[in-house]
């Protein structure tokens, strides 16, 4: 599929995941992105624009992503998200405990 067929987010439409923090947390898992997204059973390039911020992830979606890296959803949504540095220290924290 080429990027001409991607539909992509409305401009200015916000994202409900931090793309950050959705990559942090499928890493910390040890998963690929085409392991994780056959997992959540999406599409390896669904997952690289999700991580990516061009694509927003569904609610459901982001909730199995949390659920498979053992994190708090709101850890992952951007509305909670905060600078990078902090958003990462609290996927970080949640996947050591």
């Amino acid at each position: 599929m080429t990027s001409a067929h991607r539909v992509p987010r409305k401009s200015g439409a916000p994202l409900h995941q931090a793309p950050h923090a959705v990559r942090l947390a499928r890493e910390a898992t040890g998963l690929n992105q085409r392991e994780m997204a056959a997992q959540l059973g999406i599409s390896r390039q669904l997952m690289n624009d999700i991580e990516n911020g061009h694509r927003s992830a569904q609610p459901a979606v982001l909730e199995r992503i949390a659920a498979i890296a053992s994190v708090d959803v709101d850890t992952l949504k951007a509305s909670k998200a905060g600078p990078m540095c902090v958003v990462c220290a609290a996927v970080i924290a949640e996947v050591s405990a």
